[in-house]
């Protein structure tokens, strides 16, 4: 089985430029609390070693900092079909019920949202997952 090339991470770089991941974070935030000396020393660092941020890492870390206090959840999107409009289609019965579904989801860090085709709101934006409901 192949292995998956290594990618160097933050503390990779603050090693190798001597400073702390901290220093590191803040030098690819583009903070002000950093010199220009040590700023140009760990982005140095970082090209040497083949540094390359983590989109998906950075986006969490950004709903994080931004969360004040609220848990970051990813939003896996449960998709169905509109419903019909009768008395013989029950939807206990189409249906895996969201409560159990935002409940599983939960237990591994996960919001659940309920969206139905050809309604406004389903985004991929949104959305980190899917899960696409069975007919009976």
């Amino acid at each position: 089985m192949a292995r998956a090339a290594r990618t160097e991470n933050l503390n990779a770089v603050a090693i190798a430029a001597g400073v702390s991941a901290m220093t590191v974070s803040r030098v690819l935030r583009n903070s002000p609390y950093v010199s220009t000396e040590t700023r140009q020393r760990v982005l140095r660092a970082a090209q040497k070693i083949g540094y390359r941020p983590n989109p998906e890492v950075a986006r969490l870390m950004s709903i994080v900092r931004g969360a004040k206090g609220r848990r970051a959840h990813a939003v896996i999107g449960v998709i169905r079909d509109d419903l019909p409009d009768d008395e013989l289609h029950d939807r206990a019965y189409q249906y895996v019920a969201i409560a159990d579904i935002r409940a599983r989801a939960a237990q591994h860090g996960y919001q659940a949202e309920e969206f139905f085709l050809g309604r406004k709101g389903l985004t991929p934006a949104r959305l980190d997952g899917i899960i696409v409901s069975p007919e009976s």
